[in-house]
């Protein structure tokens, strides 16, 4: 079924812009791969039936029969308190540099492990809380939910969890990412040099806004990819030799100016001045180019870097492409003026305004990713509140029967699991809380930027996706104890 789906799940992405127009991916049914969960799922089961049969051996089909949880062990007490104090620290201590890439993208999964060992141990605490604050308009439930809770720790940790995983990494993955945006919001303000900047698509009006405006210098600016057998690199376009004068690029080694036809400059890094470097031309020609200069780049870093005049050489469709133009010596309003004289279609900004285009772009393509990789997360966890609330009234049948018989009415129990639910996601959203700072402190403190800041921004979203999972889980969990005792009333009459 995934692999039947895959080809719309792609075009899906590609239309949300969390993958370019030119991503293909091969799909294909695995069968090894499933064969390995099936065996997973059944050993897994042979393993929990055995741990079951164990038990009913050692203590009987007495011992069995309730459906409350015995009480921890001081060893699994501990245990938990150390991986989860333990874990804080670990993550909020940790140089997000040593880790790697994968490492850094992993922190927010491996944070949820802390809070996940830490939840059994908070449910008794906020039964307590939440028990009496409801027990003020409704004394029964309250006082049921919180004893409940308190002698069922482990199970209620387990509700918690798909709301841990959903809304913890979701926090935890943007909250690591403010700290990298407030990096790259300083390194935009402080690259461009410019007074102006003008935006417009296809190398000839760049050619035509350039000669329609005066001042200057002028710089052109325009990036392609090219896949070179399963390599992919960089091409940038531009006016090379005043590249300098109007963004903070700074040549190396090298001479910039030298530039042009033949002649290319590379990152910092990635070559020395006198290197060589085959690079297939539009008809898939190699083209032997020189490296006459060695640059830092923050905004264009990586890959080669070619002279205006060779953008109908290397890249396939100059016309599409989106060009930017640095221009010092005139301001936003008189070179708006001139390319609407010079009937140029192109967009004008002033240094601050363009900055901060830059800033909401990179914003916008951190928010496609979080979109495609942690929303597919969070709909799955939806999908688990839901079968664990359903599946959980009705394995509690025998116990509602139990306090039906005492006197406990229909409404009475549905506000008991209602109180339940409020416990379970009031423990989750603290341990959420927990989580996220952590990840804040260590990510702001390895970037040098505000912890507070960074759990400022994060707070609205994380904190609708929170109040969703709540929300949802409520309606499931009463709407499924009202169904499972409405059955046992009528089964009763």
């Amino acid at each position: 079924m995934g692999a039947l789906l895959a080809p719309w799940l792609l075009d899906g992405l590609k239309a949300v812009g969390f993958f370019g127009p030119g991503v293909a991916v091969r799909v294909g049914f695995q069968p090894m791969s499933l064969l390995a969960v099936v065996v997973s799922m059944v050993l897994v089961a042979a393993l929990a039936g055995r741990s079951a049969s164990r038990q009913i051996t050692r203590q009987g089909l007495t011992g069995v029969s309730s459906e409350t949880v015995a009480r921890m062990s001081w060893w699994s007490v501990a245990g938990r308190a150390v991986v989860g104090v333990g874990g804080v620290i670990v993550i909020a201590l940790l140089d997000p540099q040593t880790v790697g890439n994968y490492g850094m993208l992993a922190l927010p999964f491996l944070a949820v492990v802390p809070a996940v060992a830490l939840a059994p141990l908070l449910v008794p605490a906020g039964a307590w809380v939440i028990g009496r604050l409801v027990g003020w308009f409704a004394p029964g439930p309250g006082l049921l939910a919180a004893r409940r809770s308190s002698k069922d720790r482990v199970r209620f940790a387990r509700l918690a969890t798909p709301v841990l995983v959903a809304v913890g990494t979701l926090g935890g993955f943007m909250v690591a990412n403010v700290p990298d945006e407030q990096v790259q919001a300083a390194s935009f303000t402080g690259y461009v040099q410019a007074q102006t900047v003008l935006t417009t698509v296809g190398a000839a009006d760049a050619d035509r806004v350039v000669e329609a405006v005066s001042g200057g210098p002028l710089a052109r600016v325009a990036s392609v990819n090219r896949v070179n057998g399963s390599a992919i690199s960089s091409l940038t376009f531009s006016d090379a030799a005043d590249m300098g004068a109007v963004t903070s690029q700074k040549t190396t080694s090298g001479d910039v100016a030298k530039v042009g036809g033949g002649n290319v400059a590379v990152s910092t890094g990635e070559g020395v001045v006198g290197d060589t470097i085959t690079v297939p031309d539009v008809n898939g020609r190699p083209v032997v180019l020189r490296v006459v200069a060695t640059v830092n780049d923050p905004l264009y870093d990586g890959g080669i870097f070619l002279g205006w005049d060779q953008i109908d050489r290397f890249a396939r469709e100059p016309g599409k492409l989106d060009v930017t133009i640095y221009a010092k010596g005139v301001t936003a309003s008189a070179a708006q003026r001139e390319v609407r004289t010079a009937g140029v279609e192109a967009q004008v900004y002033d240094r601050d305004a363009y900055v901060g285009r830059l800033i909401d772009n990179r914003k916008a393509g951190s928010m496609s990713g979080n979109v495609g990789i942690f929303g597919t997360v969070y709909l799955m966890c939806l999908v688990s509140v839901v079968q664990m609330a359903v599946s959980g009234g009705m394995s509690r049948r025998r116990e509602f029967g139990i306090l039906r018989s005492l006197g406990v009415g229909a409404h009475g129990i549905v506000r008991t699991v209602a109180t339940e639910c409020v416990i379970i996601h009031v423990i989750a959203g603290v341990l959420i809380g927990i989580s996220v700072g952590a990840l804040a402190q260590e990510f702001a403190t390895a970037n040098g930027t505000s912890t507070l800041s960074a759990i400022r921004q994060v707070v609205p979203l994380t904190a609708a996706a929170f109040i969703v999972v709540t929300l949802l889980a409520l309606l499931a969990h009463t709407a499924s104890t009202r169904i499972t005792v409405d059955r046992i009333i009528r089964g009763a009459n």
